[in-house]
């Protein structure tokens, strides 16, 4: 039974974090290692941390000075020494056989990596309706050339997958340290250089849409200027690493997603004012010319109409729709809105008929 090293990055989580070890010490799998990497907590997490070190032979403690999520992921690897890894966010949980399912699909398959369903939950942890992807998609091998199947499950995030870490090691795969979107950085590069990953179906993974008292998520409401310039810096490196290895129809697709993701972030975002949104607006102008250059039909009218504007620099257009979409987002479910985010695979037919 080979070796799991589940990295945990900790700040400042005190009142999500036991749930989180309690989801990862119970696990069917027993040959794990949880590195619990406290990346300069103020609030009593270090100290939850030590409280399981001393009752837990698994747990391993790395205490750093604050350098954000990718240094304390970083850090964890360079701790690990498990044969595969695993991510999990401390304000998250994973099913309790989370490591065996992951583990028995790439001991089978000998894939670099494995990636699989997972849910959204809310506050208190409890499941939404539906988990991300629907049950109409069963266990498959998937494959960047085969784009049209693979871009849709190849999320880009990294905990709901395993991976090998020799892997990681051979291709120097790191996390982009002081940028936003780097799960999306690392996730794209993995592929790009494994060209094939497997999908399991099971739920594996538990991610808790933590929100404020209104009922919008947070993570929405507090994006900054300094949020999106941040996830500008890292859709760049993404689009030059599928340019570079020439991996384009895989990435029109993967646009597509990403350009529906980032602009209900700004439509949502309540700290900006308006020279503040122009000006992201401006900064990400040439991540939404890409859509002439792609030819890349977005997932819905409200979409296109929006990037035409900002590709027009009609941008008190694009303020004035913007408003409108988020009065009206503010009477909708957290899940609701979170859908809008991420169109269902259905949404992408249009851009399959207009491939030649």
């Amino acid at each position: 039974m080979d070796k799991i090293s589940v990295i945990v990055p900790i700040y400042n989580v005190e009142k999500y974090l036991k749930d989180c070890i309690e989801s990862i010490i119970n696990q069917t799998y027993s040959n794990i290692e949880i590195i619990l990497v406290n990346d300069g907590s103020t609030d009593s997490s270090l100290e939850i941390c030590e409280e399981y070190l001393n009752k837990n032979d698994k747990i391993v403690i790395v205490n750093k000075k604050n350098g954000g999520l990718s240094d304390a992921r970083n850090a964890g690897l360079e701790k690990a020494t498990g044969k595969y890894i695993m991510f999990v966010d401390a304000d998250d949980y994973i099913a309790p056989n989370s490591c065996e399912i992951l583990y028995n699909a790439i001991k089978d398959t000998d894939y670099e990596f494995v990636t699989a369903n997972f849910a959204f939950t809310n506050n208190e942890g409890i499941p939404w309706k539906k988990p991300m992807f629907s049950d109409k998609f069963q266990n498959t091998s998937l494959s960047i050339e085969e784009y049209k199947k693979s871009f849709y499950l190849v999320n880009s995030t990294v905990w709901n997958k395993i991976f090998k870490k020799e892997f990681i090691d051979k291709n120097k795969l790191k996390f982009e340290v002081g940028l936003l979107a780097e799960d999306a950085v690392f996730t794209t590069k993995a592929f790009i250089k494994s060209k094939r990953t497997y999908y399991v179906k099971d739920i594996v993974y538990y991610y808790r849409q933590r929100e404020s008292k209104k009922g919008n998520a947070s993570i929405s409401l507090n994006c900054t200027i300094d949020y999106f310039k941040k996830v500008n810096e890292a859709y760049k490196i993404i689009y030059k690493n599928f340019k570079k290895y020439n991996e384009m129809n895989f990435y029109r697709y993967y646009y597509a997603k990403s350009t529906a993701y980032i602009l209900y972030k700004f439509i949502d975002s309540t700290l900006l004012a308006d020279k503040e949104k122009i000006k992201i607006l401006k900064i990400m102008k040439w991540f939404f010319k890409l859509k002439i250059e792609l030819d890349a039909p977005h997932t819905s009218k409200t979409i296109d109409i929006i990037t035409d504007a900002i590709n027009d620099e009609k941008y008190d257009e694009v303020l004035k729709y913007s408003k409108i979409l988020a009065e009206a987002r503010e009477y909708m479910t957290a899940e609701k809105r979170e859908r809008m985010s991420r169109p269902d695979y259905a949404k992408y037919n249009k851009m399959k008929k207009e491939e030649k």
